[in-house]
Formats: C-alpha cells, sequence, structure tokens
C-alpha cells in the first residue's frame, strides 16, 4: 500500500495520536502572585507584608521578590516609594506529553536520539557541570549516577531525590544514563559527568513561576557551580525578573538551554524566548520537525524529541520486547496498553484495506497481528486484532518516524506496540514467522516533547565543553549553531533552527578564538551566494549585493 505523504502523516497524527501540548493544567496565572522590583530590600519587604502578603522568593541579585498578596493590595504597594515597579508572576510548565512507551530493561539499548545527535557516551572530559531543573532525580535508578550529584530544592517542592511525576528522571537519563550494559545509555555515560538538581516542580509537575525560576537559576550558579542550565519547561508570557536572570546568567559565562514549547503553532515560550537562552525544537525519529513543536524565530536548535526512551523512577514505567524471526526490533508500547506477553506467527492485516477497518484480521487466530497506521484509530486497529482471534499487536507508522499514541478508552486485552515505517515495511517480508510480543512494569519510558529534545543539546553542549573548558559560553553556543546538522529550509529556518545539535561536527571545529572555524570568513558583512554559505543563515541582498546578515 502506498505510504502517506509527511504532510497528511501530520494530519494523521494530530487525529489518532495523542496529542502533545502545553500540559492540561496550564491557564491563567495566580493573580495573587507577583513580582516586585524593589529600590529598598526592607522597607519593601515590610510594606509586603503589612498588605497580608508573604514573599516566596527573595532575588537578592535582581533586586526582586516573588510574592503572594491580596489581589486588592497590588494597587496600594504599586504606590509604596520602596517599590520600582510590580509585574504578575508568570507559570511555567514541563513541556512533555504523558508517559507513552517503554524500553526494556536487560541489555543496554542505544536510543535513536543518542545516534542522531552524534554523541559519544565515553566523552565527557570533565571541569563542566551541569544544572538540571526539574521536578528531581532518582537517585536509586539502576542506570543513573549516585555521585557527583548535588541538589537543591524550591520551597515546598520536596526532596529533590524523590520525582514525583518522572519528568525530571526522563530528563537526566537522557543527558547522563550509564553506559553499564543495561536499559539505556545518556549523551554522557562515563558517569563522570557532575549533576546538580534543582527541583522545580512538586510531584504534580504544577505551581511553579517565573520567580521560582529566577531563583532556581541562582540555585544553579551558586549553589551547583554549573556552567551549562538545562530547562525542559517554559510558559507563555515573558517577566523582566526571569529575563534578567538569564541575561545575567550569560554576562556570567554559564549556557542556558530551554525547550521551545509544544503548542504547535507559532507563539513564544519562556524562558527559551529569551536572547539570552538556546530554544530548542523538536524533531522525529525521521529527522523530521515534530508536529507539537513550536515554529517562530527564536527557535535556535533542534533536538530528538518523539519515542524518546529513557528512565523513569523503578517500577513506574513500562517495557517492551519485541522479536520477529528470532531479530529484537526496536518498538514502543502505547499508553493504557495490556501488560502481558504473547507469541505466535506474524500475521498481515489485510482482508478490508491493511488498516485494521473492520474484517480486516480476519484470519488472525493465535497470531501477532501487523496493522499499518492510518485513519483507524489505535484502540480500533488492536481492538479488530483481538476480535479475530490475535494475540498481540504490531502497528507500524505511515512515514519512516517511531512514534506514541494511547489505547485509552478502549477494551484491550491483548499487548500492543509501536514500530516505525521503515521496520513495517521490513516486517511485511516477514510475515509467518514467529514473533513475540512483552509488555509490562519497569524502569523505562518513551515520551514526547520538546522536553526530550532539550537534554539531548543540553548533554551535548556539556560533552563538548568539556573538550575545553577555557571556552566561553557564547563560543560553545556559536559552536552548537553553526556545526549542527542542516534540516529544512537551507540555514537558520523558524522549524529547526540552525538544524539537529551534532557533537562529533562540534568538537571537530572546536577552537574557541571568538570566531568558531566554520564562521572566520562568512560573518557579517561577508559575501555570499546561498544561506548555507552565511554563519547566520541568511543571504541577503542589499544595494545590489549579496551579502551575510
Amino acid at each position: 500500500m502506498k505510504r502517506m505523504s509527511r504532510a497528511l502523516v501530520a494530519v494523521a497524527a494530530a487525529a489518532l495520536a495523542v496529542s502533545v501540548t502545553l500540559p492540561a493544567h496550564a491557564g491563567a496565572p495566580d493573580p495573587e502572585r507577583q513580582i516586585i522590583v524593589y529600590k529598598d530590600h526592607d522597607r519593601a519587604v515590610k510594606a509586603v507584608q503589612a498588605l497580608g502578603g508573604k514573599v516566596l522568593q527573595d532575588l537578592t541579585s535582581l533586586h526582586a521578590l516573588g510574592v503572594r498578596i491580596p489581589v486588592g493590595a497590588v494597587a496600594k504597594l504599586k504606590g509604596n516609594s520602596a517599590v520600582d515597579f510590580i509585574e504578575q508572576d508568570q507559570p511555567r510548565y514541563p513541556m512533555f506529553s504523558s508517559p507513552q512507551a517503554p524500553s526494556p530493561t536487560g541489555p543496554q539499548l542505544t536510543p535513536w536520539g543518542i545516534d542522531a545527535v552524534n554523541a559519544d557516551p565515553q566523552a565527557y572530559a570533565g571541569n563542566i557541570k551541569i544544572c538540571i531543573i526539574d521536578s528531581g532525580y532518582s537517585r536509586g535508578h539502576e542506570d543513573l549516577e549516585r555521585s557527583p550529584v548535588s541538589v537543591s530544592a524550591d520551597s515546598g517542592t520536596g526532596d529533590p531525590f524523590h520525582d514525583g511525576c518522572h519528568h525530571g528522571t526522563h530528563v537526566a537519563g537522557t543527558i547522563s544514563a550509564l553506559d553499564n550494559a543495561i536499559g539505556v545509555v545518556g549523551v554522557n555515560g562515563n558517569g563522570l559527568l557532575p549533576i546538580h538538581i534543582v527541583k522545580f516542580f512538586d510531584d504534580t509537575c504544577t505551581d511553579a513561576y517565573s520567580s521560582d525560576l529566577a531563583a532556581a537559576v541562582g540555585k544553579c550558579i551558586n549553589e551547583g557551580k554549573a556552567r551549562v542550565i538545562s530547562m525542559s519547561l517554559g510558559g507563555g508570557t515573558p517577566t523582566k525578573t526571569e529575563k534578567q536572570a538569564f541575561d545575567d546568567a550569560l554576562n556570567n559565562n554559564v549556557l542556558s538551554i530551554a525547550a521551545a514549547g509544544n503548542a504547535g503553532d507559532t507563539s513564544t515560550s519562556y524562558p527559551a524566548g529569551y536572547d539570552s537562552v538556546m530554544s530548542v525544537a523538536a524533531v522525529d525519529s525521521a529527522l523530521v520537525h515534530a508536529d507539537f513543536s513550536q515554529v517562530n524565530s527564536d527557535v535556535e536548535i533542534s533536538g530528538p524529541g518523539v519515542a524518546v526512551r529513557s528512565t523513569v523512577p523503578n517500577g513506574t514505567g513500562t517495557e517492551v520486547q519485541a522479536t520477529v524471526g528470532g531479530g529484537q526490533i526496536e518498538a514502543a508500547a502505547f499508553a493504557f496498553d495490556f501488560f502481558g506477553a504473547a507469541s505466535g506467527n506474524l500475521f498481515r492485516c489485510n482482508n478490508v484495506d491493511g488498516l485494521g477497518s473492520e474484517n480486516d484480521c480476519i484470519g488472525a487466530t493465535g497470531q501477532v497481528c501487523l496493522i499499518e497506521r492510518g485513519t483507524v484509530t489505535f484502540a480500533a486497529k488492536v481492538q479488530e486484532c483481538q476480535r479475530k482471534g490475535g494475540v498481540a499487536a504490531i502497528i507500524f507508522n505511515n512515514s519512516d518516524a517511531l512514534f506514541t499514541g494511547t489505547l485509552e478508552g478502549s477494551t484491550i486485552k491483548i499487548p500492543a506496540v509501536a514500530v516505525s515505517g521503515i521496520t513495517g515495511t521490513q516486517l511485511e517480508g516477514q510475515t509467518g514467522q514467529a514473533a513475540n510480543v512483552s509488555v509490562v512494569a519497569g524502569n523505562y519510558d518513551f515520551f514526547d516533547g520538546t522536553s526530550m529534545a532539550t537534554p539531548h543539546v543540553s548533554g551535548v553542549a556539556t560533552a563538548v565543553w568539556s573538550q575545553n573548558p577555557k571556552c566561553k559560553a557564547r563560543d560553545i553556543r556559536t559552536l552548537l549553531d553553526y556545526t549542527a546538522h542542516d534540516l529544512g529550509a537551507p540555514g537558520r529556518d523558524t522549524s529547526y533552527g540552525f538544524g539537529l545539535v551534532d557533537y562529533q561536527n562540534a568538537v571537530a571545529h572546536l577552537d574557541c578564538d571568538g570566531n568558531q572555524e566554520g564562521c572566520t570568513l562568512l560573518k557579517h558583512g561577508a559575501a555570499c551566494t546561498s544561506m548555507t554559505d552565511c554563519c547566520s543563515g541568511v543571504c541577503q541582498t542589499s544595494a545590489g549585493k549579496q551579502t551575510c546578515k
């Protein structure tokens, strides 16, 4: 059957797969959360308290206070001579979908994203520390470092080594899962990377604000002594105070990297939208822009962000094993999947349309159904296999990429897994061969989101910088941009930025002399003939001449 075009695939994904947008709890900010930038600290604190308010964050270096204060008191406070200005504190959220699919414990499998960014898990050379601002770090995990890991926590978020919403542990695994022959491996897998964890979200991944984030940045720098800050989070409205925190970080030689956002539109997420922060978009395993990933001029670079396998707290994930003809295949489970194992010969459901429509799987009794993605919901496909006596289902994509999805709202009693279109095409030539599918609880999961793309970039930044710690944050940022694997329109574009981060290419051009090797002759004003000639990615015509912007 003819494959759908990528444009149609995007439409199908929106209709049939899990929608990846800002979390459901995203909404209007709490009107009582405000940021006060003061002229006099002590008088401002007393004024807040006198009006029935409470100081939540004391941001001394920014001359600011994050407070909770009755709405009616804000106007009174604005007139106080100790106050410079007041701005609404803004909510911040993790940029990921709900847990989707598993990764098997047992023999180590390298997640597709690690290969896609050309990472070398043994390359980290020391002296560069990373700070992860997120929901915590499950220190007892078999694939995560026990040391060197230091921690801080925002007030009220709890134990940094407890991760109730699993997001931070997943991010940490992509950065540093150990190269230890089990589970997965991260960008920096040799166990030498020093990590500082700031627990920013509580166990529900809610109730975090821009003033909290400004405070967390300070913890990364002052307590963690970090040079790279990784933030798989964001929100839709900027604040001056938060912006100042990131501007100060860059001026103090700290590189901040954040998720571009998952709303699938052209809006900007913050902190990714600040000039001092690298904004990271997401691609799938076919290196195609993820349909949920933001498209705007702030997007600077891309990382793997679809069906990303990484660590979660022990026992909270889903593990999958799938073999056909004795060979293991890369597969992802579905959300609300049936836990169990089944074996049978591989059977191609193709009696009607190959997509799992009613009566498509006639003859599947005792066999493992192979079904193509498209038009019919994932749940309906698996139910058709189940009704016709199939013992398990393998659904393959109508594009090259690995994917995830959900079976929520259906009665499924057989295990089901998802595979890429490339794998599906191969399996179509293996019908009749022995197949095994297993879906069980475990220690790993597949998540989607710019949250997952971000740690690929921050992990690569840390690994590259460790090769020459004398480099400056701006050097590393420039280097990553101009050595990225160009995707989409030539040069920088609003979907991919400069392209997919590339560790090997960055290290090959590492010189940190203020003008990265690949850009020495191609900076602003240099003659050019195409977009790819210019470090900026823009070759413009002015006064009859083509020059780099």
